[in-house]
């Protein structure tokens, strides 16, 4: 029996789902879609982690804005101490292993002393003071091509390809300059005044000409002072002593008169024989002051006034010297430059070493008619260690 379709007790068929009224097109999509299709009802990816982050990211649930209540159980944590909690990355380790490198590279390394340097140091402990006063630019050439002195002198160092900028090469050269200068006058062995002839003939030429040699002496030196200017110190400093006794300050104002003549500028003996007159009047005084106190305060007025005596010579104005290398030698004239004078210590007598060129006297009128003379080019004061001493 077919039941009616307005049959009220008739129970309805129930409503096919979606499933089952269009299968065939679910299936057709799901084929054609690119990637796996997933179900609603599978449980959702776990997000990802936010630690090592500069920043929090907001909960979730809270709103931008809002004040977070901390739960009652557990104290509020600062939101600095979440960044300053944070654990180190590749980045920051980078950072500070980079800062290390550029501190140990701007600390200045402290160089070792090698055993070279040691030993030149112990082996300087003997050596005597020197105090370079002065030298000849053109002797650093000279001393530079002498075979016996080339070991002495420092080897010439090639120029950087990148020179810094505080480097000042002129000054730099100077003091390679100064340490040669020194090397050859302490290291050097000196020649005595005996040696100087036989220096000489091994330094002529073919046909007998005299290339002048150059030679590392040492010994006292002891400066000339100008005559006439030695009489003018005596009668300066016998004249308030001697004021009582007329006829022998009359005597020392002639001899002062006579000074004052240009004629006899250069006339050495006749200022000598002024000098002896005047010691012969002072000592005629019975009142008057003791030769040596005479002799003590002009020695030292002339030092004090550098009243040196001067000759032009070798196309220049000089400074007259005599240089006693040895007790049994006798002295060797040696010609400073003028302009050195005032370098020169405040002394009559001092211990030098000298570079020095040996040359021919150019003075033959003089009385001691010495053949061969040495010219300063470069001079140090010598001191022995054993004078620091107290």
């Amino acid at each position: 029996m077919t039941a009616s379709v307005d049959d009220p007790d008739t129970e309805a068929a129930p409503a096919p789902s979606r499933e089952t009224v269009a299968p065939s097109h679910r299936a057709s999509l799901r084929t054609a879609l690119p990637f796996k299709a997933t179900s609603s009802s599978r449980r959702t990816a776990k997000p990802p982690s936010m630690a090592g982050l500069p920043f929090q990211p907001p909960r979730p649930g809270v709103l931008e804005g809002a004040i977070p209540v901390a739960a009652a159980s557990a104290p509020a944590i600062p939101p600095n101490n979440r960044t300053s909690e944070k654990p180190p990355n590749l980045l920051d380790a980078m950072n500070a292993a980079g800062a290390d490198e550029e501190a140990v590279a701007e600390a200045p390394a402290k160089p070792k002393p090698t055993r070279k340097a040691t030993r030149a140091v112990r082996a300087r402990a003997g050596v005597p003071i020197l105090r370079l006063l002065w030298f000849e630019p053109a002797v650093v050439k000279r001393i530079r091509a002498m075979t016996d002195w080339e070991e002495l002198c420092d080897p010439p160092t090639p120029p950087p390809s990148a020179e810094p900028r505080h480097v000042d090469p002129i000054r730099d050269e100077r003091a390679r300059e100064e340490r040669d200068v020194i090397a050859v006058l302490s290291g050097a062995r000196p020649a005595p005044s005996s040696a100087l002839v036989g220096v000489v003939e091994r330094a002529l030429g073919e046909h007998g000409e005299l290339s002048p040699p150059v030679v590392v002496v040492a010994g006292e030196l002891t400066m000339c002072f100008d005559p006439r200017e030695r009489v003018r110190a005596m009668i300066a400093a016998a004249t308030p002593l001697v004021t009582h006794d007329a006829a022998l300050s009359a005597s020392l104002a002639a001899a002062r008169g006579a000074l004052d003549d240009p004629a006899l500028e250069g006339a050495e003996g006749i200022a000598k024989a002024l000098l002896s007159h005047v010691r012969e009047l002072v000592a005629k005084c019975k009142r008057g002051p003791t030769q040596a106190f005479l002799d003590a305060e002009v020695e030292r007025a002339l030092v004090a006034q550098r009243k040196y005596q001067k000759q032009d010579v070798f196309g220049r104005p000089w400074l007259r010297a005599e240089l006693l290398t040895g007790a049994e030698e006798g002295p060797t004239l040696v010609y400073l430059p003028a302009a050195l004078g005032p370098l020169l210590p405040l002394a009559e007598r001092f211990q030098v070493r000298m570079v020095a060129e040996v040359d021919l006297a150019q003075d033959l009128a003089a009385s001691d008619r010495r053949p061969l003379v040495l010219r300063a080019m470069a001079i140090a004061r010598f001191v022995a260690r054993s004078a620091l001493a107290p």
